[in-house]
This record gives C-alpha cells, structure tokens and sequence, in this order.
C-alpha cells in the first residue's frame, strides 16, 4: 500500500470538526447548516470558527457537501449554506486504464480525486490497443501482464461506493481490439487481398462476434454493471475502404448503403443484447455517419466528443433522433498522454473558460443541448508513458476541478488566489518528492 496522494474526504471532514449526517428528507443533494446558526457577519474573523454541518440522503450527496464546504473553508472564504442540487443527473471522470496501466491503489486516488470533484461516475476503460487489463477467466489469454483482478475491481467500486460513485466499465468494440486481437489474429478484420487490420473486430465472423460479446459478458459480470461502454470509435478510419464490409451492405441493405452500415448494425446488435438484460450500453458518435442506411438503436448512449469531419452526424441530428447525449467535449475536456504535447493539456484556466456542459464541438460551429444528460472529463493515454501515474494525479487534480465546478457551480465567485487555496485541501503539489513516485 503506496501513500495515498488524495485525502479521504470524510477523515478531512472530521479533522476540519464538519460534521456528516445521514438525513433521507433532504432529497436530491446536500443541505449545509452553520452550527450556530446566528447572524455572524460573513467575512468577519469569528465566521471560520463556526462548525458546519452537511445533510443529505446518499454518499453522493454526504460526500460533495463536505468537498464544498472543505474547499471554502481551505479557501478562507464563508461557506455557501443552503440546499445545494446538482444541475446536472451525470458527473464523469473517464480512466484510460487499457492503454496506462494504474494499480488499485493509482484508481484509488483517481476515485478520491473525483470524489472532491463531485462527481459521480467513474468510466473505467479496461482495453486498449496496449492491453486487455482484466483478468479474464473465460479468456485468459488476452489477459495483458499488468492487470486487474476481480478484487482490485471489487474494492475500487466498494470505495468509488462509499463516496456515491458509480463505476462503469468501458470495453471498446469494434475497433481499438489491438490487444485482445493479439492473442486471436484469426479474428482480425481482413481485405479481401487478405491484409488485416490489427485493431478491428470481423464483425463479419460470427465466432469473431460471439468471442467478444463473451468477454463482454465478464466484464459485465465481474462490474456487476448496469452499464457498459462498448465505444464503437474510430473503427473504419483506416484511410481506404474495407472492401468486404462495402460489399456486405451492397448486399443486405442495397447500393445505397455503406461499410459504415454494416458497423452500426453490429453496434445494434450488441446494444440489443444488453437492453434484452436491462443493461444500458454506451457509445462514441463518431461511427455514426451522415448518409447513412442503418440508424443508431435509440436505446444507446451517445458519448458524443467531436464532429472534426463532416461525414459524422451532427448533435442536434442526435439529439432529434431520441438519444440521451453525453458532452464528453474532446477539444475542452481531453487530457490526452503525448510526449510532444503535455504543455497541451488542459488547466483549471482553459476548463474554466472553454468548457460548457450543454455545448457540444460541431464542426459547423457548436450546438447548445439543453436536455444534456451529463458531461464527462477524459483521461486519454495515448503514449502511456509520457507521464507516470504520480504525474497524471498530480497535473489532472486542478483541470477536473474546474469540470466538476463547470457541471455544478457554488454559485460564488472566488478570485485565482481562493481558487488555489481551495484546491490546497486536496490536490497534491507536482514534484512533491514527500510522494512515492509511482
């Protein structure tokens, strides 16, 4: 066991003499009381001697009523009492766990971390192009070295639990299978000229298919999850079309159809097979094209995070299609691991001032969606180690803050400076060499 980089709130909470009551009238969100309750002059000397107490029905709400009153009073500023409800269902810190590999204890951080942040949805990103992280025992195979085991996943959601988090698995299909696939070539997608593409499912094969909704499967089973993230990106952006899908929707849909089709009714399919159980299944938007034949099942998730190019449908076409729509915002929320990009990454300044939860990237412009069911912050780990998992705790703490503020603001303007003192109750100082560089 490493030492924690992120406080628990709770412990902060008792040491600050905040106390936490369990309290199943207050309904949606937390309640803050100052203890006693009399008219001392906010901004006065005495108004940071006064205890507080938080009220709420559930852990999510215990829990982000400590984080706000904490971080105002780390801040020296008067605590905002009242009943505090959150303006958006859905708060998300996504984990790019495939391509990075973090341990328990790494999760264990980024769960506190996004507890501070309230938050209340954690997407846990189990398989990438660097490695399958689960371990698997219907499939073991696929199993990448550094991995998680059914206990490290149990107590990850038992904490993530204790502050009101939800902890979704993200299992990405088609494309992005580099390695599972490595471990199953004869299931990689191929021209007709017999090349293959390492990453990409042959959603054609059905033992190709059935072979992933079998892992699928466990994934759901060892999450217990009523969710998933399937994903479905980037899986026909290879430059060049797939022949053999083109030729496929020629034959099922007409000439009038596309490869793209053809993925999206493997994408239906697998959606069926989750709705049939009660499960809902998450999906990126990029796959789905304008023009196209095959609709998107209504009954999927849309984690819609960029529009860069004209062939993908447009949000508000989305959004009039029936589906519940995500702001996953890559160009405002994507903290994403290059070597020869990490002056890029985002800052409490630039979520501050780019980010809107209701407003999605459009390459015509933006579209406000005022239905938004919730916004997600991304942790991507593209090159995975242009940045040690210390490292990536210690740069994200201050940019998923001004997300979770962006999601569910105070209602108090503060200056830089209490900004930072509010953040010094949580976030650990980059280059603090007092932490086990991990």
């Amino acid at each position: 066991m490493t030492t924690p980089l992120i406080p628990d709130i709770f412990e902060c909470a008792h040491d600050k003499g905040v106390e936490i009551v369990t309290d199943p009238s207050v309904g949606i969100g937390y309640v803050v009381e100052r203890d006693p309750a009399d008219p001392t002059t906010p901004g006065s000397p005495d108004v940071h001697d006064h205890s507080f107490v938080v009220r709420a029905a559930t852990a999510q709400g215990r829990s982000s009523g400590a984080a706000q009153v904490l971080c105002e009073l780390a801040a020296k500023q008067t605590v905002t009492c009242g009943h505090h409800v959150p303006r958006l269902e859905r708060r998300c810190l996504h984990i790019d766990a495939g391509r990075h590999y973090f341990s328990r204890d790494e999760l264990a951080d980024l769960v506190r971390l996004a507890s501070w942040c309230r938050l209340n949805v954690i997407n846990l990103h189990i398989s990438e192009t660097h490695g399958y992280r689960l371990a698997s025992a219907r499939h073991p195979e696929v199993t990448a070295a550094e991995h998680l085991t059914r206990d490290d996943i149990a107590a990850t959601i038992e904490l993530a639990a204790s502050y009101g988090i939800r902890v979704v698995p993200g299992f990405d299909m088609p494309g992005h299978l580099d390695g599972v696939l490595a471990a199953h070539p004869e299931f990689r997608l191929k021209a007709s000229n017999g090349n293959d593409y390492p990453g990409a499912l042959d959603i054609l094969n059905p033992d190709a298919r059935h072979f992933v909704w079998d892992l699928l499967d466990e994934v759901i089973e060892i999450f217990s999850a009523d969710e998933v993230t399937i994903g479905g990106d980037e899986f026909l952006d290879f430059g060049e079309g797939v022949d053999v899908l083109e030729a496929e929707a020629h034959r099922r849909w007409g000439d009038d159809a596309g490869e793209n089709d053809v993925w999206i009714s493997f994408i239906n399919d697998t959606v069926a097979r989750l709705s049939a159980r009660g499960i809902t299944a998450g999906v990126y938007n990029d796959g789905v094209r304008v023009g196209r034949v095959v609709d998107l099942d209504p009954a999927a998730l849309v984690h819609y995070w960029t529009r860069w190019g004209a062939h993908m449908a447009p949000p508000a076409e989305l959004a009039r299609a029936g589906h519940a729509l995500v702001n996953w915002d890559g160009e405002s929320c994507y903290f994403v691991l290059f070597h020869d990009r990490l002056d890029e990454l985002p800052t409490y300044d630039t979520v501050t001032h780019r980010f809107d939860p209701y407003t999605y990237p459009d390459k015509a412009g933006a579209y406000h969606h005022a239905a938004t069911l919730g916004a997600t912050f991304s942790i991507w780990c593209d090159e995975p180690d242009a940045l040690t998992s210390t490292q990536v705790i210690e740069r994200v703490a201050a940019p998923l803050y001004a997300f979770g503020e962006r999601c569910w603001p105070l209602g108090r303007t503060r200056t830089p400076d209490a900004i930072r003192a509010g953040m010094d109750a949580f976030a650990p100082q980059p280059g603090d060499n007092t932490q086990q560089e991990r």
